[in-house]
């Protein structure tokens, strides 16, 4: 199993991708790996903005799933952080692909082989990704749901 994380870190490296943010160059370990700020959420974003495109007048959560990941609140940055689900299961190597292409999209590293983070940054916020927000938001508390629902119940005695 390899996680979306350091799938995105092996392509940046194999590409000859290097990162900057105003004048300081930063490693790809760093841009998707690091516990103070990630780009994760600026690609899971676009993530499941082109697997909503690709599942257009289909009633389904599977866009959702096929993303795999979950929101949690940040007060700074992109305002929200992510985890993402390793790419082991059955449907890994479509996942390993839509997470790919997100990140091409995101990053333009097919184009250009030196990235300025400040300008993915500032593209993020311009666009915002509300849908997507709101679309992991929404999926997040269905999977919490789906925990609690299969807990099992305790009845407290008197």
């Amino acid at each position: 199993m390899i996680s979306v994380e350091r799938l995105l870190t092996n392509l940046a490296v194999q590409n000859g991708v290097s990162f900057t943010a105003a004048g300081i160059p930063y490693g790809a370990t760093e841009v998707f790996g690091s516990l103070d700020f990630s780009f994760m959420p600026a690609v899971v974003a676009e993530a499941i903005r082109i697997a909503r495109a690709l599942s257009e007048g289909i009633e389904s959560d599977f866009d959702m799933e096929l993303v795999g990941a979950q929101l949690f609140p940040a007060e700074e940055g992109f305002e929200f952080n992510v985890t993402v689900r390793p790419l082991g299961d059955d449907i890994g190597v479509l996942r390993g692909l839509l997470f790919q292409q997100a990140a091409d999209r995101v990053f333009g590293w097919n184009e250009e082989k030196l990235v300025d983070l400040m300008a993915v940054f500032k593209r993020f916020k311009e666009d915002g990704y509300e849908q997507e927000r709101q679309s992991l938001e929404s999926y997040t508390a269905a999977l919490a749901a789906r925990v609690e629902a299969h807990q099992p119940q305790t009845a407290m005695a008197e």
